[in-house]
C-alpha cells in the first residue's frame, strides 16, 4: 500500500510531470494564484474526462502535489483514481486516465487538439472504438482517433478545464506548457499555439451531455398558461419557480379539447414530472420537464377563466371548447 492510501481507498495511482517553461520563469517563481488555479484545473479536468468518458462521476479522482523542481517551474504530480470503471470489456484505470487525456503516453485528448490545431471538423465516422475525423484544410486533415478521446474533445467541461491549466501561456514570457517531459512520448504545448487558437473552445463541435438519468417524480403544478397548439408547453408554477413542461400524456389532451374539462385561474394539476438536466454546448444548464401523467385536475376554490394563448381576438371562451 502506498503512503496515499491510508487516507484514500485506491485502486491504482499514476505520477506524471508537468512543466510551465519561458523567460518570466526563470527565477523559478510563479504567481501563486495563477499557479494554483492551474492544478485545480487538472484536477477538474480529469474528473470531466472521467465522466465524459465513463457516462458516470463514479470513482473518486484527486490530483496530490509531490514536489517542484530548480528546473524552470517543473511540477510532480500524482493521480488517484479511487474506482476503476468498466466500460465494456475495457477497464478505466489511472494510467488509462491520464493517456486519454494525455498527461502520459503522449497522445489523447491533447495530441488530438494539437492536430486539429483549430480546424473546423468536417465529418466524424465511427469505426468500431475508433473515430474518423476530417478536418478542413488540403494537407494532414484526416485522423482516426479512440471514441472515448473525441468524447473529452467534445465535453463542455473538460474543454473548459483544459483551457484553464493552459492559460498561464496567456501570459507574456510563459512559452510552454510541457508533459511527461522526461520521456520519449513527451508533449510539448507551445504559447503559440495557445494564442493560435488551437486548443480553444468551440462550441459547434461540443455534445450536450446529461448531467444525469432524467428524474420522474409526483408534483402538484399551478395553472399559468395552458396551450393547445402542437408542440408548444404548458406555463406552470413549480412552487416559487416558472416552468415550461409538455404534456405527454394523450388522454388528457384529448380530454382537455373535448371540453370534459375546464380550466381556470389558480387550478392545479397533481402530476407524474419527469426532470431532465443537460450541459449546454456553451457549458450553461438546460433544465427541461415532461408531465407524464396527470393524476388528478383540482379547480380552484373559485374559478376563473384562464385565457388561452391560441385563442384569438382576447376571447374569453373557454379553450378547450
Amino acid at each position: 500500500m502506498t503512503e496515499e492510501s491510508d487516507t484514500l481507498a485506491l485502486s491504482d495511482a499514476v505520477h506524471f510531470k508537468v512543466v510551465y517553461d519561458g523567460p518570466a520563469l526563470e527565477d523559478h517563481t510563479m504567481d501563486a494564484h495563477d499557479l494554483g488555479a492551474a492544478l485545480m484545473a487538472i484536477s477538474d479536468l480529469c474528473a470531466s474526462a472521467r465522466t465524459a468518458a465513463t457516462g458516470t462521476d463514479e470513482g473518486q479522482v484527486q490530483i496530490r502535489v509531490k514536489a517542484t523542481n530548480s528546473s524552470s517551474f517543473e511540477i510532480d504530480l500524482c493521480l488517484l483514481y479511487a474506482q476503476a470503471m468498466r466500460i465494456g470489456e475495457d477497464v478505466l484505470t489511472a494510467v488509462g486516465l491520464a493517456e486519454l487525456i494525455g498527461l502520459i503516453g503522449g497522445a489523447g485528448v491533447l495530441k488530438y487538439l494539437r492536430w486539429k490545431a483549430g480546424r473546423e471538423i468536417v465529418s466524424q465516422q465511427q469505426d468500431g472504438n475508433q473515430i474518423r475525423v476530417q478536418v478542413k484544410g488540403d494537407r494532414n486533415n484526416v485522423t482516426f482517433v479512440d471514441k472515448r478521446v473525441i468524447a473529452v474533445s467534445q465535453d463542455a467541461g473538460a474543454r473548459s478545464n483544459l483551457a484553464k491549466v493552459l492559460r498561464p501561456l496567456e501570459t507574456e514570457g510563459v512559452e510552454f506548457f510541457k508533459v511527461d517531459p522526461d520521456t520519449e512520448d513527451g508533449l510539448t504545448i507551445a504559447r503559440g499555439e495557445v494564442l493560435d487558437g488551437y486548443y480553444e473552445l468551440v462550441a459547434s463541435e461540443l455534445s450536450e451531455v446529461p448531467v444525469a438519468e432524467p428524474q420522474e417524480i409526483e408534483a402538484v403544478l399551478a395553472l399559468r398558461t395552458i396551450s393547445f397548439a402542437e408542440n408548444l408547453q404548458w406555463q406552470f408554477f413549480y412552487g416559487d419557480a416558472r416552468i415550461n413542461a409538455r404534456i405527454d400524456d394523450e388522454p388528457f389532451l384529448q380530454r382537455a379539447v373535448k371540453g370534459d374539462m375546464r380550466f381556470g385561474a389558480h387550478d392545479h394539476l397533481r402530476v407524474r414530472l419527469a426532470i431532465s438536466q443537460t450541459w449546454k454546448k456553451d457549458g450553461s444548464l438546460r433544465t427541461e420537464y415532461r408531465v407524464t401523467k396527470v393524476l388528478e385536475h383540482i379547480p380552484a376554490p373559485k374559478q376563473m377563466r384562464l385565457e388561452s394563448p391560441d385563442d384569438s381576438g382576447g376571447s374569453s371562451e373557454d379553450p378547450a371548447e
